[in-house]
């Protein structure tokens, strides 16, 4: 026959999971805001990777004509 705790040590347990449960709900939050940031991060590296590559091609296109001019002249 299984005896029940008293009630204090059934309001220890309790409290230890309620302390479980907003911990994990701290920790969830917390990885929700870092994997908001994560991709932020990784839109902002993206986007400008892409303006340098846009910027290059766009320079040698004008390196292109600038030394066809050099070459009519």
């Amino acid at each position: 026959m299984l005896s029940t705790p008293t009630p204090d040590k059934q309001n220890n347990i309790a409290d230890h999971f309620k302390g479980i449960r907003e911990n994990a709900k701290q920790q969830k939050d917390e990885i929700k805001e870092l994997l908001k940031n994560t991709v932020e991060e990784m839109e902002r590296i993206f986007l400008n990777q892409s303006t340098r590559c846009r910027r290059k091609r766009n320079v040698k296109w004008i390196d292109k004509i600038a030394t066809k001019r050099k070459q009519r002249v």
